[in-house]
């Protein structure tokens, strides 16, 4: 096992990209993890509701641990007078 591999805590380099717009699946995701990989579910695009749903079906499918990491993107508003 590699560095990489030790610190992410998977049995293979292989990290499946979180692609928003629906290519990635929650059983895309279970399935890369349950392989030894990382699993990324991109969510940008779900509702509460829909991340929701999501999650749970990752979860349910998955054999390992689930990790939860969110990344939110704050805008720079701009206001002119």
């Amino acid at each position: 096992m590699n560095k990489l591999c030790e610190k992410l805590g998977i049995k293979y380099p292989i990290i499946q990209a979180g692609m928003a717009g629906g290519a990635t699946t929650p059983e895309l995701v279970s399935a890369v993890s349950n392989a030894g990989g990382l699993g990324i579910l991109a969510a940008s695009r779900l509702t509460p509701t829909q991340l929701k749903e999501a999650i749970l079906k990752i979860k349910s499918k998955l054999k390992i641990l689930l990790e939860l990491i969110f990344f939110l993107l704050l805008q720079k508003m701009v206001i002119r007078t």
